[in-house]
Order: C-alpha cells, then sequence, then structure tokens
C-alpha cells in the first residue's frame, strides 16, 4: 500500500514538472509532498522510489530556485530605494527646519512619497519592522511641522482680518487706502491655511 502511495506521488511529481504552476505555490505543493513522502515511511522498495521522485523533485524546483533567487534581488533592491526615500524625507525635514515651510510643496511631498513607497515592495520581512519605523517616525515630524505652521497662519490672517475692521472706522480714506495695501502686502506673504479656512478669511 505505501509502495502504491509513493509511485503516486512520484506521478503526481513528474506532473509537477510540466506544469504551469507559479513558483510559490509550486514550492507550497513539493513541500506538501515531501512532507507525505516521509510520513509513509520507509519500505524495502524505498531507495529506489526515493532516487525517481527526488529527481522529478529537483526538476519541477528548478524554476522555483530562479524566482526566489529574483525575488531575493528584487527585495534587496526595494529596501535600497526605501532607505532613500527615508534619507531624503530627514534631510528635507532638517532643511524646513532652517528656513520657512512651503506647505503646498510638503502636501505634494506626502503623496508622491506614499505612492514611491508601495511602488517598491516586497521588502525582506525581517528588515521591514525597522524601516517602517523610520518612514512613518520621519512623516509624523512632517505632519506635525505642517499642523503647527497651519496654525501659526490661522493666527495671523485672524490678526491681520481684524486690523482691516478697524481702518473701516478710519475717517482719512487716503491714509486707510494705504494701510489696507500694506496689509495686503502681509496678507500675501502668510503661507495658506486650508482651502476652506482660506476662502472664508479672504472672504473676511
Amino acid at each position: 500500500a505505501v509502495t502504491g502511495k509513493k509511485k503516486e506521488l512520484i506521478k503526481q511529481m513528474q506532473h509537477l514538472v510540466e506544469s504551469r504552476m507559479h513558483a510559490a505555490d509550486r514550492s507550497r505543493r513539493i513541500a506538501a509532498m515531501h512532507k507525505e513522502w516521509k510520513l509513509l515511511g520507509l519500505p524495502s522498495q524505498n531507495e529506489g522510489l526515493w532516487k525517481k521522485f527526488k529527481k522529478f523533485s529537483d526538476k519541477a524546483y528548478a524554476p522555483c530556485k530562479i524566482y526566489f533567487n529574483e525575488r531575493k534581488q528584487l527585495m534587496a533592491a526595494n529596501l535600497k530605494k526605501r532607505r532613500e526615500i527615508c534619507k531624503q524625507l530627514e534631510e528635507y525635514q532638517a532643511e524646513i527646519d532652517k528656513q520657512p515651510i512651503n506647505l503646498s510643496e510638503l502636501s505634494k511631498l506626502f503623496i508622491s512619497t506614499k505612492e514611491e513607497w508601495k511602488r517598491y515592495a516586497p521588502v525582506e520581512q525581517s528588515k521591514i519592522k525597522s524601516l517602517q519605523k523610520r518612514y512613518y517616525g520621519v512623516l509624523s515630524q512632517l505632519r506635525r511641522i505642517k499642523k503647527i505652521s497651519l496654525r501659526e497662519n490661522n493666527i495671523k490672517k485672524q490678526e491681520i482680518i481684524e486690523q482691516a475692521k478697524k481702518l473701516a472706522l478710519i475717517e482719512d480714506n487716503r491714509k486707510a487706502m494705504r494701510e489696507a495695501k500694506e496689509l495686503q502686502k502681509s496678507w500675501e506673504k502668510i503661507g495658506p491655511t486650508s482651502y476652506k479656512e482660506d476662502k472664508k478669511y479672504w472672504e473676511s
């Protein structure tokens, strides 16, 4: 009975050699068949049958070797690219700590970085955790900087609106117009707030 089952496994392995199964699925199937073979024990004809089984097994696994080797190279390349993304974000953060933040540029950076990060996958599982911690850590810092900048811009625009309201009470129209133009210049130097608030503040 065991010999018959082993002959059937040899036949299945022979069919697997010629199949178009994906390398990852093929590898799992080969492993399962080897496990099944091992559980069948060692009858008298085992050596000859095993050589036959192993011969077809090696042939069936040949495409898997190529696939896993290419996958390993891809993961190494992806790891390198993701490290470059982290480095660029960290350098950008260091730059905006020294100069005024461009919120429009930062928003575009969030979108492009997210797309790039997704593109360079998969990455070796043992290295993904520390890499993600680094990536999401710097993104969190940049979001915090953006939030602070938006809040500061809100306050500045509200202050200019209050100054503009006072101009309406000045009897000297020329003086009011001069100061209004100065306020407009100051307004243009302030960075953006959210689209909804920007519209509301400008109308005000």
